[in-house]
C-alpha cells in the first residue's frame, strides 16, 4: 500500500523538508523545499513563517507517519 511520508530537517534559519509517497523501499519525492527566515526578524515571526508553510504542505499531502532528523 501506497502512503506518505513526511522528513524534515529541523532549523530556525533554513527548515528543510520533504514528502514522498510511495513504500520506504521505493520512495517517490512529490515535494520539498527549504523554509528560509532570517535573524533581523523576531522569533515569533520566523516560527509562525515555519508554522503555516509546514500546516499548508502537511493539509495538502496528508502524510501519515514524519521523521524529525536528530540533533546531535
Amino acid at each position: 500500500m501506497k502512503k506518505n511520508f513526511l522528513g524534515i530537517d529541523i532549523g530556525l534559519a533554513n527548515c528543510g523538508y520533504a514528502f514522498t509517497k510511495g513504500t520506504p523501499d521505493n520512495p517517490i519525492i512529490v515535494d520539498s523545499g527549504v523554509i528560509s527566515t532570517t535573524s533581523e526578524d523576531a522569533l515569533e515571526y520566523r516560527m509562525q513563517q515555519i508554522y503555516l508553510t509546514m500546516k499548508q504542505k502537511i493539509e495538502i499531502h496528508k502524510p501519515v507517519k514524519m521523521t524529525l532528523e536528530r540533533l546531535f
